[in-house]
């Protein structure tokens, strides 16, 4: 009996691990959109195909924040985004700045439940950067932000339910997602002196759907070691 207990130890410990999120993904297709004043209008250009991975380790950047009304509960969360997907139009689309403003991401989970327990939430990973740029001929803001954008929902949660990094990893994992899309948008506006609205003057965008390829989790991977691990060990000790 002995033999079989190190593994069971190691297998507890092992399934203790925090993993938080960590997904492949890829996008392989996606609608252009040239912006004006009368909107979006789609202009048929294909999309350079890309991919990468979505990571937290959902580590809090700001404190989780709940908010009630007299018929839902809204809790959401904001942490540290450490994914790596670069699109292949960051260098074009960022190359319209002319300062140093920072590219800011950030990861925010969102969870709406109402009192007959059904729900609505989101996972939103995003990268954005914004200035404001003057010369003689005036003021410009230049936009940049890429989003990659899931929708869950569901029945059979408790009204009170907060979320955190616990809830939030679980959901990640659990939920099926019935939307999932991104979005890449580049705007360069003129902003008015003197009512400060801002008119496109050469903005686009491309929306498309993402899909997702599961990773294994480090508690699975170490799961999955030890396990082959206290085989090896229990085949050695038979054969002798």
């Amino acid at each position: 009996m002995k033999y079989f207990a190190l593994p069971a130890i190691l297998l507890a410990m092992a399934g203790s691990a925090y993993a938080g999120i960590a997904t492949s993904f890829t996008v392989n297709s996606g609608e252009h959109y040239v912006l004006n004043d009368q909107g979006p209008s789609a202009d048929g250009k294909v999309l350079t195909p890309f991919g990468g991975t979505l990571r937290s380790d959902l580590s809090l950047s700001s404190n989780c924040r709940s908010t009630y009304t007299a018929t839902t509960h809204t809790s959401s969360c904001s942490f540290i985004d450490q994914s790596d997907w670069e699109t292949p139009y960051n260098e074009e689309y960022l190359g319209q700045f002319k300062t140093d403003a920072p590219l800011l991401g950030g990861l925010v989970s969102r969870i709406q439940v109402t009192k007959d327990g059904s729900y609505l939430g989101y996972f939103m990973f995003s990268h954005s950067k914004d200035e404001i740029e003057e010369d003689a001929s005036g003021s410009y803001a230049n936009s940049f932000i890429t989003f990659y954008l899931f929708r869950f929902r569901g029945t059979g949660m408790s009204w009170d339910t907060t979320l955190d990094a616990s809830l939030a990893e679980a959901m990640w994992h659990r939920e099926s997602m019935f939307e999932k899309i991104y979005s890449i948008q580049r705007y360069h506006d003129k902003i008015d002196p003197l009512t400060g609205e801002e008119l496109s003057l050469n903005s686009e965008r491309w929306d498309g759907t993402v899909n997702l390829v599961a990773v294994p989790e480090p508690a699975g991977l170490a799961l999955f070691g030890i396990g082959l691990a206290a085989a090896a060990v229990l085949r050695r000790r038979k054969q002798r």
